[in-house]
């Protein structure tokens, strides 16, 4: 219930970089018809998480890290030392609900990894 909305408005703020006009509303509309589009077969999940999944997420990702490489923003100076932003990211990090998703998703998939094997 708190995971969805979370992980839709992250991935439209990641997609809105690269397709800047896009609404949040037709966003969530998307992504909600192309995740129930992929999960309407439940004995299928995996076999399209290796098919069609993985792959456009690799590419993606490439996609990110050269967009990063090759148009990045000019360095910013701060009178932080290294440790301290360090410290500050790992803090608030862990604020955030990765750590619990992590934990929570991370037991349903091995549990279905070990039903589909």
């Amino acid at each position: 219930l708190g995971a969805m909305p979370r992980t839709i408005t992250l991935s439209y703020s990641t997609t809105k970089l690269f397709w800047p006009e896009i609404e949040l509303t037709l966003f969530s509309l998307l992504s909600c018809l192309i995740i129930f589009l992929l999960t309407i077969r439940r004995n299928k999940i995996v076999d399209i998480i290796g098919t069609y999944l993985t792959p456009l997420l690799l590419f993606t990702l490439a996609a990110i890290i050269i967009r990063g490489l090759l148009i990045s923003p000019e360095r910013v100076s701060t009178d932080y030392s290294s440790w301290t932003l360090f410290f500050h990211g790992l803090k608030e990090g862990y604020l955030t609900m990765d750590l619990l998703g992590a934990f929570f998703f991370s037991t349903v998939i091995i549990s279905s990894l070990r039903k589909h094997n």
